[in-house]
């Protein structure tokens, strides 16, 4: 007769811990991976925004518009472009091939959304001199995301040291300065010159 028998508790017991031993190895190196591609896909999306976002950003403020507006209070006129240290709103020329295109109203600024600072663009058609937009009412458009430091600056077309805030009363700068930094990147310093700026008017 043959001998036969079943396994013991012992190597049943054995059997069970190296199973279960493989497939924790398993779980961790699938989180492992699903970490790394998260990651990967955050640089990606950082490393396209440095190259897409400064040829825009170029494009639409460098023609900005010296085109003076009215109060409506004192009926003064005085210009569109308005810029602080983190925020900026101007009129100027939308290109035709990123929409209708035309004399548009542009505000970049910090803001937060989803629990994150960003930087976004608000875009609105130009409608006469009088008020700006509404801009509680206008959709912003993500430039970057996961913003933790952020800083404009601005210089005059006759020279001088960079600013942080420029009045609307005044003419145009002659250059801005925007430096971001997110959790994913340090976006190299990008500098814009207005190309409808005049040396010697302030």
């Amino acid at each position: 007769m043959s001998d036969s028998r079943g396994f013991t508790l012992v190597e049943v017991v054995i059997s069970l811990a190296l199973v279960s031993l493989v497939m924790l190895g398993l779980v961790s190196a699938m989180r492992t991976f699903g970490d790394s591609a998260s990651r990967m896909e955050s640089r990606s999306s950082a490393i396209d925004d440095l190259r897409i976002v400064p040829g825009f950003l170029e494009q639409i403020l460098s023609r900005a518009s010296p085109r003076a507006r009215q109060s409506s209070d004192a009926g003064a006129p005085f210009g569109w472009f308005e810029a602080y240290p983190q925020e900026m709103a101007w009129l100027g020329i939308m290109p035709g091939r990123h929409g209708a295109g035309g004399l548009s109203h542009f505000r970049l600024g910090l803001t937060e959304q989803s629990g994150s600072a960003v930087l976004a663009l608000q875009l609105a058609p130009f409608r006469g001199d009088g008020d700006a937009p509404d801009w509680t009412r206008v959709e912003p458009e993500v430039v970057a995301d996961q913003v933790v430091e952020l800083a404009f600056r601005y210089l005059s077309a006759d020279g001088g040291e960079w600013l942080e805030t420029w009045g609307g009363d005044e003419a145009l700068p002659g250059w801005v300065s925007i430096s971001i930094k997110t959790r994913n990147a340090v976006w190299p310093t990008m500098i814009f010159r207005l190309l409808e700026a005049r040396a010697g008017r302030q």
